[in-house]
């Protein structure tokens, strides 16, 4: 877990938009890569004003220490809170709340506890996700914010888990945060370099709308690090208890619903899959949050029986869903000639990826 120059910026840039205060928590301890200096010139860059703390404490590891890294506490209260506190699963690095997210049992003490939570780079270490995000929703105050910063693609072996964004997307939306912020962020590992240079390397910083990566879901990226960066706020309304669905396929059959796309209407090899089918999407429609406006909308498709019903044959999906959705394919293009060709296995290969990497500008450099 560590904050290096691109991460702090990204939190100074946030806390321009909506200044912190309070309490903060950090998820584990965070490394420090850079000094207080370092920091000023970091927030002039981004034109942040940055606090004064009443000491500038160093990093409590030796090496970092005798770099001239800040403590993570120290930076915290520098961007703007008043308290800043931590949590690990055990007293190896003194932690202030020594708490296991796999539980599903959080403490009193701690519910409604913290103004914001950072997540630097635990999540992927805790082996029940969904219990650690019902965990992080508790301790939340209504109005606080959470904020993810994880490994994406290419961190082999680094946790158990590497997280794609739609993860963020989909169980925010589904339990209705607003969802201030959600980027993908790419950076390069130059090995060799000094711990502190290596901090130095900018973040390539990309906006996600869902579906944005669709077409380089299945082996499009180029050899570089990819994370993702998610900021969502806890409403009145929010909730941790809904489990959602991939929202592209709630979205996908909704849509074939309302093409006309009966499943009473259909073969009887397609009726057999109906069951299996219904564990993909939602049992009842979500309500939509009203932050989904701040998402850009998804593009008018031609056509969107025949699209929803191609996407659904997407090559990186197998298992069940590829197996169901294949059989529901294959039936209905038996009946419907329109869609003739991407029942076909070979179709999900007609549009080759161009170039490797995400499809979509850049929109910052950190």
């Amino acid at each position: 877990m560590g904050i290096p120059k691109a991460v702090a910026k990204l939190l100074m840039k946030e806390g321009n938009e909506r200044p912190f205060s309070g309490r903060v928590l950090s998820l584990g301890r965070q490394d420090i890569y850079f000094s207080n200096e370092s920091l000023k010139r970091y927030a002039s860059e981004v034109s942040f004003r940055l606090s004064e703390p009443p000491a500038i404490s160093l990093h409590r590891h030796p090496t970092l220490k005798e770099l001239g890294c800040m403590s993570d506490e120290s930076f915290l209260l520098s961007v703007g809170f008043q308290q800043s506190e931590t949590m690990d699963y055990s007293d190896f690095e003194e932690a202030d709340h020594l708490f296991d997210l796999n539980s599903d049992t959080l403490p009193e003490h701690l519910l409604g506890r913290f103004d914001v939570i950072i997540d630097g780079g635990t999540i992927e270490h805790v082996f029940h996700v969904p219990n650690a995000l019902k965990n992080v929703h508790k301790m939340l105050k209504v109005g606080g914010r959470v904020i993810h910063v994880v490994p994406s693609s290419n961190y082999l072996d680094h946790g158990f888990y590497s997280f794609s964004p739609t993860l963020f997307c989909d169980y925010y939306w589904a339990n209705q945060y607003a969802i201030d912020r959600l980027q993908v962020f790419r950076h390069e590992n130059k090995p060799g370099l000094h711990l502190l240079e290596l901090s130095e390397l900018p973040f390539e910083i990309y906006e996600y709308v869902p579906g944005c990566l669709d077409k380089i879901s299945f082996g499009g990226l180029d050899d570089a690090l990819y994370g993702t960066y998610v900021v969502a706020r806890k409403l009145e309304k929010s909730r941790c208890d809904v489990v959602p669905s991939q929202r592209k396929f709630f979205e996908a059959w909704q849509r074939a619903q309302s093409e006309g796309l009966n499943l009473e209407d259909l073969p009887v090899s397609m009726k057999t899959a109906e069951s299996e089918l219904s564990e993909l999407v939602a049992p009842e429609p979500i309500e939509q949050p009203s932050n989904l406006e701040d998402f850009a909308p998804t593009p008018a498709q031609p056509s969107a029986l025949k699209r929803q019903i191609a996407g659904m044959v997407g090559p990186a999906i197998w298992g069940l869903a590829s197996r169901v959705k294949y059989r529901v394919l294959t039936a209905v293009a038996a009946e419907t000639p329109a869609v003739q060709a991407v029942a076909e296995p070979e179709a999900q290969y007609v549009e080759p990826i161009p170039t490797k990497g995400i499809p979509m500008p850049v929109v910052d450099r950190l």
